[in-house]
C-alpha cells in the first residue's frame, strides 16, 4: 500500500504514523547546517519523506543513509510490495531503486550514503556531530545494544534519537537508556520510540 504521505509523487514507503510524526517534529524543529542520519534506509522511503519535509520548510540539513545495502533482513513480502509499487524491473535492483527515490524527491545533492553496516559507519563521524538519528537498520538485541553503543557519542549535547520498532526492541532499548537516565519516549502505541538529549533539537 502506498503511504498517504506520498501521494504527490511515486514513493512507496514502509512507513506509520510514528515515523511522519517524528519526522515532521524533526522537519519543524531543524536548523540550516544541521546533521541527520537514518540507518537501515532500505529503498529510502521515510529518507524520501524526511528530506520532502525539509524542502518544504526551505531546511538545508545534511541526509546520512546507513545501509550495508544487501537487503539481507528483508522478508520476500516486503520485496514484492515494492516490486508491485514500483514495477517488477527493479527486482533484485533494490540500491538502484533507492537512489532513483532520492532522485525523483530531489535530496540527491543533499544525502551521503553510507553502503555498509551501521555499527562500522559510526567511525566514520566526529564525536558530537550529529543532531538526529533514526535507527531502523538489524532489530537483533545484542546488535541494537551495540548500535546504540557505538552512535551514542556521536551524538550532540542537545540532540534527538528515535527509532522504529519498539514493541519488539523495549527490552533492548530500555535497558540502554534507562542507566544513562535518558527518558524513553513511545510513539504512536510503541510503532516507535524517542529520546532527548539534553532538550533535543534546538
Amino acid at each position: 500500500m502506498l503511504s498517504k504521505w506520498f501521494k504527490e509523487f511515486p514513493i512507496y514507503a514502509l512507513m506509520g504514523d510514528a515515523k511522519s510524526e517524528i519526522f515532521s517534529y524533526v522537519a519543524d524543529n531543524a536548523s540550516d547546517g544541521m546533521t541527520f542520519v537514518e540507518t537501515g534506509v532500505f529503498v529510502g522511503g521515510s529518507l524520501c519523506y524526511l528530506g520532502n519535509e525539509l524542502k518544504k520548510r526551505n531546511k538545508t540539513v545534511s541526509l546520512n543513509a546507513v545501509d550495508d545495502f544487501l537487503f539481507e533482513n528483508i522478508s520476500p513480502e516486503g520485496v514484492d510490495e515494492v516490486c508491485e509499487a514500483h514495477g517488477e524491473e527493479w527486482r533484485g535492483r533494490l540500491y538502484d531503486l533507492f537512489l532513483h527515490n532520492l532522485e525523483t524527491v530531489g535530496i540527491s545533492e543533499m544525502t551521503s550514503v553510507h553502503a555498509k553496516d551501521s555499527i562500522e559507519t559510526s567511525s566514520d563521524f566526529e564525536d558530537n556531530s550529529i543532531d538526529f538519528i533514526h535507527f531502523d537498520a538489524n532489530h537483533n538485541h545484542d546488535y541494537v545494544t551495540a548500535e546504540l553503543e557505538a552512535w551514542l557519542p556521536k551524538l550532540k549535547e542537545k540532540s534527538f534519537i528515535a527509532g522504529h520498532d519498539y514493541q519488539d526492541l523495549k527490552p533492548a532499548v530500555d535497558k540502554f537508556f534507562t542507566p544513562k537516565k535518558l527518558r524513553v519516549l513511545p510513539i504512536n502505541n510503541f510503532e516507535s520510540y524517542a529520546v532527548k538529549i539534553g532538550g533535543g533539537l534546538e
